[in-house]
């Protein structure tokens, strides 16, 4: 176990192990684990951790991989680490969705670790092509348009000195990781849950329906109004209300099958005796 990688890793870690269950969130690109502050005090049953990639928020002194599968690998390593038998979910949104598509999967392959649930948001399917126009290769300048088009990122933000100088690059460090991953036809077994704003135009119902094709499971999608950052914006309340009543209607779940299950070994003891 690494403990310095895992302190780096979920840098607002709380010992919060009496919540019935667990939630990992993966931020979006440029994004860090401060964005998941809000979620971390919605709920009483379910604990909110955000994970930190190298080169983000605590972590932005450290060299950015742009191997996407050396940042899964940490990432699946450090989870099965703190790992403690709870039901655990992931939720990843626009770069974090693909993140947490192939953590999930190294975690059931290598570690033999299930995850309850997948959520997904604001990002094609993991075997589509990308609907943006941007690529890496158009350089910082056509990023800070690419920006602009996503909303979350004002004008006056984008053409300040500072912003270019400092988070630009580390956004354009994270558009580079993106186009690192490569799909080898992997697929889950646990049910996906998608999330779409209705305004994001390159993840909208229509595309994110496409991640139905990544699992056995069962799989749903919910459509919120705003754009790309709709979870954090104009519709975080109800995002936050659809992830807690998932996972909130498997607890009831598992707490009914297991009063069942004693009444039904309580009557097959009383069946014995007579």
């Amino acid at each position: 176990m690494n403990i310095k990688l895992i302190k780096k890793s979920f840098p607002l870690f709380r010992d919060e192990r009496y919540k019935p269950c667990r939630l990992i969130c993966f931020h979006h690109a440029g994004g860090s684990a401060a964005v998941f502050r809000k979620w971390m005090k919605a709920d009483p049953m379910v604990e909110i951790l955000p994970i930190e990639v190298e080169g983000s928020g605590i972590r932005s002194d450290e060299v950015r991989e742009q191997d996407f599968s050396y940042s899964t690998d940490s990432a699946a390593e450090c989870i099965a680490d703190i790992y403690d038998g709870r039901d655990t979910y992931v939720y990843g949104h626009s770069l974090g969705s693909v993140l947490a598509f192939d953590t999930v999967y190294k975690l059931r392959d290598r570690y033999g670790i299930s995850i309850k649930k997948l959520f997904v948001a604001g990002r094609h399917a993991p075997f589509a092509e990308d609907p943006s126009e941007y690529r890496c290769y158009m350089g910082i300048e056509a990023l800070k348009k690419e920006l602009l088009e996503l909303g979350g990122t004002p004008r006056e933000i984008l053409e300040d000195e500072g912003f270019s100088k400092y988070m630009l690059p580390n956004i354009f460090a994270d558009y580079k990781l993106h186009e690192s991953y490569e799909y080898r036809g992997e697929c889950l077994d646990i049910p996906i849950m998608a999330l779409s704003g209705k305004d994001d135009s390159d993840a909208d119902e229509n595309i994110m329906s496409e991640w139905e094709k990544c699992t056995t499971g069962s799989f749903s999608i919910h459509s919120f109004e705003g754009g790309h950052f709709f979870p954090y914006n104009e519709s975080e309340e109800e995002v936050l209300s659809v992830i807690f009543g998932e996972i909130h209607s498997d607890i009831e779940l598992r707490q009914y099958r297991t009063i069942f299950v004693r009444y039904c070994h309580k009557g097959m003891k009383k069946c014995r005796n007579i």
